[in-house]
């Protein structure tokens, strides 16, 4: 596969087959939603990590303690094997909106899938975000750094595209 990268626009193009995730459950409008989105942080979860899920959004991933961040969280993970993990998640989907859902059982050997089904969905409903960050459901990023590091790289290098390992 040969990846082309053009400029600072992070405009890319694919040469070859991609392997396409199907997508069951995810809110379409949630980074569009906001024109000037600065920061996406897409979490890696489990279907059964609700009360993980649940404690990221009463921490560092509440939109309401970054209010000049202007940031995103979405959760991503694949089907579960129980029906009372798909309602647990029916339910937290309707009140947050903020998981995006694989068409591929949830499991450790499907972690690419897990991968492909998260870039996928970014490129196409959060391109608009400045800054993409990757992370897992039982760490604890030190926003307030990692806000200031990639504020700090903006001001030195306005025109460079980046890619940062903080």
């Amino acid at each position: 596969m040969n990846i082309k990268f053009q400029g600072y626009n992070r405009s890319v193009q694919f040469h070859g087959k991609m392997m396409q995730v199907q997508v069951i459950k995810h809110n379409p409008k949630f980074c569009l939603s906001i024109p000037d989105l600065k920061y996406l942080i897409y979490v890696y979860s489990a279907p059964s990590h609700s009360k993980q899920r649940d404690v990221l959004r009463a921490s560092w991933a509440n939109n309401s303690f970054w209010k000049d961040q202007r940031s995103r969280t979405i959760f991503v993970f694949g089907t579960p094997t129980s029906d009372h993990d798909q309602n647990t998640i029916d339910s937290e989907f309707e009140k947050y909106g903020d998981i995006v859902q694989g068409d591929f059982v949830e499991s450790y050997d499907n972690l690419t899938m897990k991968g492909m089904l998260a870039i996928q969905w970014i490129s196409q409903y959060c391109y608009n975000a400045q800054f993409v960050m990757k992370a897992d459901d039982d760490v604890v990023p030190n926003m307030f750094l990692i806000y200031s590091v990639l504020e700090a790289q903006v001001k030195s290098y306005p025109n460079h595209a980046k890619v940062l390992c903080v």
